[in-house]
């Protein structure tokens, strides 16, 4: 699917040029045209032959979407009350609260979240939180 997509922007590329290409593509339009229909034909004999692997795959492409937002969007730290709950009920896991919040990127650098909860701007259940604070599941972080 991403081999198809990156010779689809073959087509975009030769528009926005408004010199002559230094690299001639054998057979343009042709071949890429005939590699972007065979890429299709591909996925789409994947997901009808395996529709339960075609699913995962897409859910594993939507998590990889999910995590390059949320690395677009964390450039120093984000506003707003997040609460956990995604760990199972009785589990005993517990985690720095800078470490968590790293992980988590609401913040570029850990240096950045512990810098972050010593200035006071990161509570848990509505009071300062220090970076070393043990996070568990349903506590309100509020940044």
């Amino acid at each position: 699917m991403f081999s198809a997509v990156s010779v689809a922007a073959v087509f975009v590329l030769r528009r926005r040029q408004s010199t002559p290409s230094p690299f001639r593509t054998p057979g343009y339009p042709v071949t890429p045209l005939l590699f972007i229909a065979l890429m299709l034909w591909m996925v789409v004999d994947g997901i009808v032959a395996r529709p339960a692997i075609a699913l995962a795959g897409r859910r594993r492409a939507d998590r990889l979407g999910v995590y390059f937002a949320a690395a677009r969007r964390s450039r120093g730290y984000n506003h707003g009350e997040h609460v956990m709950d995604n760990d199972k009920e009785g589990s005993s896991a517990e985690l720095r609260l800078d470490k968590w919040l790293w992980a988590a990127r609401f913040f570029k650098t850990r240096s950045l979240a512990q810098k972050a909860c010593n200035a006071g701007h990161v509570k848990c259940n509505g009071l300062a939180a220090k970076p070393a604070r043990a996070v568990r599941v349903e506590i309100t972080l509020t940044c």
